[in-house]
């Protein structure tokens, strides 16, 4: 399955033209908010560091037929205070951006990073509030601080020190323009092979006893670090 491509709106698969993602309405953007999202600090601005594709990275992450993904590398053109080294992958489900579908606003992306960087619930909290803020204030540019502010709050699984559970309440600049709540799942892999991590986030309105959780779960069950 092809990837969109990496022009699109970064992590959120939105076409730069306003075309449509499995149906899904869009949001046109311009050229130079689309290179700030993608991470260049001038529209003119081009990296040949920024492509990143299925064939280059040494890892096997599943995607399904009506899901979309994409790649984007640290660090992101909206949340620059996420200092990191490495790339998101990201998978959508078919109804992401279908305002009333069971799967509006359910995902699943790795940060894939040095394997000596650590998370902790504080960590957390702050590097979603910060993604999340960061990408309304680009997608909306419009509405201020006050209406984009993320607030997440997670907490350790008692029983595996690398997971971890949280809510977050973000705003959805691209339908529904309005604030959501988000229930997130949080697990780290690690692959010794390339002294590297994947970072697992899973994000969904849902409840996490529903089936959709366990459909969104089958692409961190389906990861392998090395591809078979």
């Amino acid at each position: 399955m092809k990837f969109v491509p990496i022009l699109t709106v970064l992590l959120f698969g939105l076409s730069a033209c306003g075309q449509t993602v499995d149906g899904a309405e869009t949001v046109s953007l311009t050229p130079e908010t689309q290179q700030i999202v993608a991470g260049n600090d001038t529209p003119d601005e081009t990296s040949t560091d920024q492509i990143i594709s299925a064939e280059n990275v040494p890892y096997y992450m599943p995607i399904f037929d009506g899901w979309r993904g994409e790649f984007i590398s640290f660090p992101l053109g909206f949340a620059p205070e996420l200092d990191y080294d490495g790339h998101a992958d990201v998978r959508f489900m078919p109804g992401m951006f279908s305002d009333g579908a069971v799967d509006y606003w359910s995902y699943t992306f790795l940060w894939w990073l040095d394997a000596d960087v650590t998370f902790d619930p504080a960590r957390l909290n702050s590097d979603i509030e910060a993604y999340f803020t960061g990408l309304a204030n680009v997608v909306d540019a419009n509405g201020g601080l006050q209406k984009h502010q993320a607030q997440a709050q997670f907490t350790t699984q008692t029983s595996n020190a690398q997971a971890f559970t949280g809510q977050a309440v973000v705003f959805d600049g691209f339908v529904a323009k309005d604030k959501i709540d988000l229930n997130i799942q949080v697990n780290e892999v690690l692959c010794e092979e390339y002294g590297k991590k994947a970072v697992f986030f899973t994000l969904s309105p849902q409840d996490r006893n529903t089936k959709l959780w366990e459909e969104l779960e089958t692409v961190r069950h389906g990861f392998a670090c090395v591809k078979p």
